[in-house]
């Protein structure tokens, strides 16, 4: 990873925790559901990034809106096990040879990362709820909780997504 895609990738992770805090933290769809838009800065990272570097870039993403959002170590602890498995997760819809540029979900064909987004949408969702709720006293509150934060999570990433894909066209 040279130094321009990691500075590429700090600003996205700047303004997409600065999004969180200021504007997705202050959505909550009929009491249930509230996007977390943060989680599609693993969808940027290329499959060949070492684990530790995945780990790195999540617990800190995490860390960072933790500190704004008054969530003590939750989206931390949740980034960080996503990023764990999220290089797997890649490999199912890219297996090594067939990434061109290696840029992650842009590197895939548009069905697969619209794929991979989706699957790593719902994990991290499901470990963010469980580690939120820590109790199955409720369970259709969580489930509600974890379709519905999917569901504006997964609209507001392949907006950002379709953003990026046109701006790359354009650039061409």
């Amino acid at each position: 990873m040279g130094a321009h895609d990691f500075f590429i990738r700090l600003w996205w992770v700047i303004a997409l925790v600065f999004m969180q805090v200021l504007f997705f933290n202050n959505i909550c769809f009929l009491g249930y559901a509230t996007p977390m838009a943060y989680v599609y800065i693993l969808c940027l990272l290329p499959q060949d990034l070492s684990r530790n570097a995945w780990l790195l870039w999540g617990f800190m993403t995490g860390l960072c809106v933790d500190c704004f959002s008054e969530t003590p170590g939750l989206c931390a602890a949740s980034m960080t096990v996503t990023a764990m498995f999220a290089p797997w997760m890649m490999s199912l819809f890219a297996p090594k040879d067939d990434l061109e540029e290696k840029h992650g979900v842009l590197s895939l064909k548009e069905s697969a990362g619209r794929r991979y987004a989706v699957l790593m949408v719902l994990f991290h969702h499901a470990v963010y709820v469980l580690l939120e709720v820590f109790s199955f006293f409720h369970p259709l509150h969580m489930l509600y909780t974890w379709a519905g934060s999917c569901v504006l999570t997964l609209m507001i990433i392949f907006a950002f997504s379709h953003l990026k894909r046109k701006k790359r066209v354009v650039a061409k």
